[in-house]
């Protein structure tokens, strides 16, 4: 399919449209009915009555998802878009509210502090909150999750940062937990949060007894609901515990499911009928779905996307020029796939995506990315390959991003406009990942299309691919790891907002990637859901706002 600027407007059909979060009124309340006497007994005393039973949770909720990537219910080795469903089944050592914000309230800690040398963390565990199995968590639980999510069987994004962050967990007691580092970090609150899998407390005793495998089949955690049954590719099905959730009380559904529905139409169908259901929605077809009554929730920038130039460092391998992987960049027209496969919803990218917006030192809108297919093809020519050369261009799909292999598509014919010789190669994700660890150094000219929670993570996407010593790294530039490290270990913002500005300035001055766009998350749900917020914590949606009453 050709899609270089005219031919995209014309084959998706779509332009730039705008949409705003849907609210639903609140209606006002009926007049309360008088009160009803006391019965009394014939000598005239109040007889008593039983206590009303508090509300039970009733119904089904249902999230459909084009994808999952990875379905696996243990938090070590999932993805960071597993927090979508791990969530339900988990809570964290610390709380985040819906801006993304660290919450003494909605975390297994209370309490935590940070020594004024930035290489003590001392956390404090609130009493009274229990597994399934009816055990409470200890300090021996956290520090037992915190050296599993940092050891060798880890896989999840954040694992590298804990093991270059962390030198040791201690615990003084049964309620307090002192983490040791190897150098300063204000963040790690941040990575023992809802932002990282990692930070999901596990029941050490449970875990140890029954074995990871056993534990991936029936997990048990203090979340509000439990794993009734997982069918692989499809779904995993939970229901609401018997007692109420610390955090959330009686849940408003008895079960809660979230389906794996990769057509498009397929979910849209599904949230025209029935109550409860909330579905990922291809953008470009936004506008269809309000027209059939779906209630349109969007979430601006929920994702950064950017391209990733793997295994820079090898000998040979021509992604490993600057003037290459800037020639790449420029022959991309960002607006006409904003705009036709995105539906204009979404910004093209003004910094480096992996940039948080709690990041001291990002500054929105501070670079452009210009579409130059002429200057392209000069740099390529200068950089020796004026007939350009081979390269595999990886295609998946994530959770609530359908539009992944038409994006890519476009990509290429761009690319093929400027000389390239392109392979578009589909690949799941998640076995993607596992061969990019693997294989780090052995990948061949490859590219690939890759996504970062840009409102809430401090920097750590950046270090996970960008620093020279991560497992899952692209670039080995040592310029790129030292100001990595800087921004990461300042204690004090002005210093820390230097380093994030100086780091900004080489990752686009060098092109370590190309940026494209912040692209937001379109959401339906059935009419009953409206006035949920999903908030801007990245890959959660805040679908514990929608179980709590």
């Amino acid at each position: 399919m050709h899609t270089t600027r005219r031919h995209l407007g014309r084959t998706l059909g779509l332009g730039l449209m705008s949409s705003v979060l849907v609210l639903a009124a609140c209606a006002a309340p009926a007049s309360a009915p008088a009160t009803a006497p006391a019965p009394r007994a014939a000598s005239g005393a109040v007889v008593p009555q039983p206590a009303a039973r508090p509300a039970q949770p009733t119904g089904k909720l249902v999230v459909a998802v084009p994808s999952l990537e990875n379905e696996s219910v243990d938090p070590i080795k999932g993805s960071a878009l597993s927090g979508l469903f791990q969530q339900i089944l988990y809570d964290s050592l610390v709380g985040t509210d819906l801006e993304g914000k660290l919450d003494t309230s909605l975390g297994i800690a209370n309490k935590w502090d940070m020594a004024p040398d930035g290489k003590t963390w001392t956390f404090t565990i609130r009493k009274g909150v229990t597994f399934d199995n009816g055990d409470e968590v200890t300090s021996a639980d956290v520090k037992f999750t915190i050296e599993r999510a940092m050891g060798p069987e880890a896989r999840g994004v954040g694992a590298p940062t804990l093991r270059a962050a962390i030198s040791g967990v201690e615990t003084p007691d049964a309620s307090t937990i002192v983490v040791k580092l190897k150098s300063p970090n204000p963040f790690i609150a941040r990575f023992l949060s809802l932002s990282q899998t990692e930070g999901f407390v596990m029941p050490k005793k449970y875990l140890e007894a029954v074995g990871a495998d056993a534990f991936n089949k029936k997990p048990i955690g203090t979340g509000a609901y439990r794993l009734t049954h997982h069918e692989f590719g499809s779904s995993l099905q939970m229901e609401a515990k018997p007692q109420p959730h610390w955090r959330i009380g009686v849940p408003r559904f008895q079960a809660f499911e979230i389906r794996i529905v990769p057509d498009d139409t397929t979910r849209i169908a599904l949230v025209t009928r029935g109550e409860g259901i909330v579905v990922a929605l291809p953008r470009q077809l936004v506008r269809t779905a309000g027209e059939r009554g779906i209630n349109v929730v969007l979430k601006k920038a929920e994702d950064s996307h950017w391209l990733a130039f793997h295994d820079q460092w090898v000998e040979g391998n021509p992604l490993g020029k600057a003037d290459v992987r800037k020639a790449l960049s420029l022959a991309i027209d960002r607006k006409a796939i904003l705009d036709n496969v995105f539906g204009g919803i979404g910004e093209i990218s003004g910094t480096a995506p992996t940039f948080s917006v709690l990041t001291d030192g990002v500054k929105r809108g501070q670079f452009q990315f210009p579409y130059d297919p002429q200057q392209a093809k000069q740099l390529l020519s200068r950089a020796g390959h004026p007939n350009g050369f081979k390269i595999n261009l990886n295609s998946w799909t994530r959770p609530g991003v359908s539009e992944g292999p038409k994006m890519i598509e476009a990509i290429a014919q761009y690319w093929k406009d400027v000389g390239m010789d392109v392979t578009i190669v589909p690949i799941d994700y998640g076995t993607w990942r596992q061969k990019w660890q693997q294989d780090l150094g052995k990948l061949g000219v490859t590219s690939g299309w890759y996504l970062s929670g840009s409102r809430v993570w401090p920097l750590d996407s950046t270090r996970v691919t960008m620093h020279k010593d991560a497992i899952l790294t692209y670039d080995k530039d040592p310029d790129v790891a030292r100001l990595i490290d800087a921004a990461q270990e300042a204690l004090d913002p002005k210093t820390r907002a230097e380093a994030v500005d100086a780091l900004s300035r080489v990752l686009v001055d060098r092109t370590i990637s190309a940026y494209l766009f912040e692209v937001g998350l379109a959401l339906g749900t059935t009419p009953d859901l409206k006035g949920w917020s999903p908030g801007l914590q990245p890959y959660t949606w805040n679908i514990m706002g929608l179980l709590a009453r």
